[in-house]
């Protein structure tokens, strides 16, 4: 028994520091706080041990999307501009 609950709790970890390690979510917002970032990544890596074909979609559809978005802005010639405000430190 304590040699299979042993290669049991090995592969737990080893399948949970791999998911930890490449999940990836979005940016999160500048008012998230750290619990509410940590809950996020927790659930997707819930959801990529338990059923990895819902990440699979979950990345297609962001792809598509982000496929739609740039391609408005592309058809709107958006431009993008940066202004540097300094402030005069002598």
């Amino acid at each position: 028994m304590g040699d299979a609950y042993t290669i049991l709790v090995s592969i737990f970890f080893t399948l949970f520091t791999t998911f930890w390690c490449c999940v990836r979510p979005d940016f999160p917002s500048h008012l998230d706080s750290k619990l509410r970032i940590l809950s996020i990544k927790l659930n997707i890596i819930f959801w990529a041990s338990v059923c990895p074909e819902v990440v699979l979609y979950w990345a297609m559809r962001q792809w598509f999307e982000a496929g739609k978005v740039a391609e408005a802005f592309r058809s709107d010639n958006f431009e993008i501009t940066c202004t540097v405000l300094r402030t005069d430190y002598s």
